[in-house]
């Protein structure tokens, strides 16, 4: 019953406590505290990587990448937060993306309360090419880590000379605990946002 009732309403709790409307998601209703709790306790690859890793963890490696190849920390943070709406309607893999186009669009949805809520300005083209790219190099690093394929059959693209030493760090890769990741991004978004 009491599902049937949520389900009615397009309403969600966050772990804040919050009542986030997906059918209406408002910047108010926006907090980074359960962006950052919720993506560090949800797995990767829907699950099927050979051990548990987070979408909190993805996202700080893709702002560590970000860094690495000397960005401003306005691009840095729109690589930390480029997956926040994941926060409220869960990591949906690329193939359900591209099979229900309804799922992007909510997502983009969300993804403006995110920016207005916590004080970003929205990501613009080139912007959002630059962490596109930074994505795609993560992702190449995620999959040959965690994957039983090892990555083989995706189709990664040839990285650039830094990016392959980057990579070459057998510490990128390891999973931390939740509590950590959680207070790692919040510590790196206060950061990047200027208040630490």
């Amino acid at each position: 019953m009491l599902e049937k009732i949520a389900s009615d309403t397009g309403a969600m709790e966050t772990h804040t406590g919050i009542r986030f409307e997906l059918s209406n998601p408002t910047p108010e209703d926006v907090c980074v505290e359960d962006i950052a709790h919720a993506l560090a306790l949800q797995g990767r690859f829907n699950g099927h990587s050979m051990f548990f890793w987070s979408v909190g963890q993805h996202s700080l490696l893709v702002a560590d990448y970000l860094k690495m190849r000397e960005m401003t920390d306005r691009i840095v943070l729109l690589g930390l937060l480029h997956d926040a709406a994941e926060a409220y309607i869960g990591d949906v893999t690329s193939p359900v993306k591209a099979m229900c186009p309804q799922v992007r669009e909510l997502e983009a949805r969300i993804m403006a309360a995110v920016y207005e809520g916590l004080g970003v300005e929205p990501s613009v083209g080139f912007e959002n090419k630059i962490v596109k790219n930074a994505d795609l190099a993560v992702i190449g690093v995620e999959a040959i880590s965690l994957l039983p394929s090892g990555g083989e059959w995706w189709g990664l693209p040839d990285m650039d000379v830094k990016t392959a030493f980057w990579m070459q760090d057998e510490d990128r890769v390891i999973p931390d605990a939740m509590e950590l990741v959680e207070m790692t991004f919040l510590k790196e978004f206060y950061r990047l946002k200027g208040v630490l």
